[in-house]
């Protein structure tokens, strides 16, 4: 979401050369991904009795889209749609994080331990959004076009290379989650 929120558009203008327009309609594209994403990967989960897999399988290929952003010079413009979709998709793997918070916990701090995780959702995006545009005006050359800053395709890719970082350490970390087979097993600890 810090990217597709704020720095998108501009990416997609200044560095791949679309409209605001294709640009805008990329990032709710991604969106449009991530609200189907959110109505399968739930039910998927339940229906195998696993979380881990798909939070694991989610965040790697969110950080992998990353990296052919990187990568890549100009794609297709329907690579690009199908890219923003299957990213906004897979980015839907961490709402099974708030099934694995309530269910490693006792039931009467259930409400606790997801308010908890849902913190991180928004101080993620709430850190790395002014975290990439300091990374980006570090190579800034002082161009502006209509009271906004034009950055080179350079500097997108420091700011591109820091969310990859970013998303490479997540997916790491979902190795670290407790697979929960759907049940609550706060008694189940060690």
């Amino acid at each position: 979401f810090a990217f597709a929120g704020l720095w998108a558009v501009p990416f997609l203008t200044q560095v791949h050369g679309m409209t605001r327009t294709d640009a805008s309609n990329h990032i709710s594209m991604y969106f449009a991904g991530f609200g189907i994403g959110c109505a399968i990967i739930g039910p998927l989960s339940d229906r195998i009795r696993r979380r881990k897999p798909l939070m694991v399988g989610g965040a790697t290929l969110h950080a992998f889209g990353w990296w052919i952003w990187i990568s890549s010079g100009p794609l297709p413009l329907g690579l690009t749609y199908a890219l923003c979709a299957a990213m906004g998709a897979v980015t839907a793997s961490l709402t099974l994080s708030w099934a694995c918070a309530k269910e490693v916990n006792p039931p009467l701090l259930s409400g606790m331990a997801t308010s908890v995780v849902n913190v991180g959702v928004f101080l993620g995006p709430a850190i790395l959004q002014p975290l990439v545009g300091w990374v980006m005006d570090q190579g800034w050359q002082g161009a502006m076009e209509g009271g906004a800053r034009l950055y080179t395709s350079g500097d997108y890719r420091g700011g591109l290379i820091l969310m990859a970082g970013f998303a490479a350490v997540g997916a790491a970390a979902t190795l670290f989650v407790r697979e929960t087979g759907c049940r609550n097993i706060w008694r189940d600890k060690v």
